[in-house]
C-alpha cells in the first residue's frame, strides 16, 4: 500500500470523529464548496427573469378564463351582462394586482445581479402564489359578499407582497445588488423610519 494512503489511514484512526480538520477532509470540504459555488450561485439571471415573466404572463391570462359569454336569449343579454359585472371587476382587480407585482419584480431584478439558491427558492415561492391567484379570484367573483372570500383573496395578495419584500431584503443582506445602488434603492423602497445602510 502506498505510504500516502497509509498516512491518511493513520490520521483517520487518530481522528475518527473529525475533531481536527485533516488534509483530506479539508480537500473534500474545499471541493464541495467550489462545486456548490459553481452550480448554486452565479450572475446569469436571464433564465430566472424569463421564467418569472412567463409565469406572470400565464397567470394573467388564466384569470380571464373565469369569464364566460352568457348563453341566453338576445332579449336577456343586458341582464346577463349585468350579472357578469362582479366577475369582470374581480378579474380587472386581479389583473391590476398581478401587474403591480410584476412591475415590482421587474424593478428589483433590474438591480439584482447575482443569485443564490435561497433567492431562487424565494422567487419560486412568490411565483407559486402568483399562479395560484386565479383560485381566490374565482372565489371572490362568485362569493364576493362573503367574508371568507374577501379574507382569502386578501391573504393571497398580502402573502405575495410579503414575499416580494423578503426577496428585496434577502438580496440586500447577501449583497446581490448592483454595487453602489443599495442606498438609493433602499431609500425608495422603505419609509424613512425603516431606511437602512448596506451592511459593512
Amino acid at each position: 500500500m502506498p505510504s500516502e494512503a497509509l498516512d491518511i489511514l493513520r490520521r483517520m484512526a487518530r481522528d475518527p470523529a473529525g475533531s481536527q480538520q485533516t488534509p483530506w477532509r479539508a480537500a473534500l470540504t474545499s471541493g464541495r464548496d467550489r462545486y456548490l459555488k459553481l452550480v448554486a450561485e452565479g450572475s446569469a439571471l436571464e433564465r430566472t427573469i424569463a421564467f418569472s415573466d412567463a409565469v406572470f404572463a400565464i397567470a394573467m391570462t388564466i384569470l380571464v378564463l373565469e369569464l364566460h359569454v352568457p348563453e341566453v336569449e338576445p332579449v336577456d343579454l343586458p341582464a346577463a351582462l349585468l350579472q357578469l359585472l362582479p366577475s369582470y371587476l374581480t378579474f380587472a382587480l386581479s389583473f391590476l394586482v398581478v401587474g403591480m407585482i410584476w412591475l415590482s419584480h421587474h424593478r428589483k431584478f433590474s438591480v439584482i445581479v447575482r443569485y443564490t439558491q435561497p433567492l431562487l427558492r424565494l422567487n419560486l415561492l412568490m411565483l407559486l402564489l402568483v399562479a395560484s391567484l386565479a383560485l381566490p379570484t374565482a372565489v371572490l367573483g362568485r362569493y364576493g359578499d362573503q367574508i371568507v372570500a374577501v379574507v382569502l383573496y386578501a391573504a393571497f395578495a398580502n402573502a405575495t407582497g410579503l414575499l416580494m419584500s423578503t426577496i428585496w431584503v434577502y438580496a440586500w443582506r447577501r449583497r446581490c445588488w448592483t454595487p453602489g445602488s443599495t442606498a438609493g434603492c433602499s431609500a425608495g423602497c422603505w419609509p424613512s423610519p425603516w431606511r437602512f445602510r448596506p451592511p459593512s
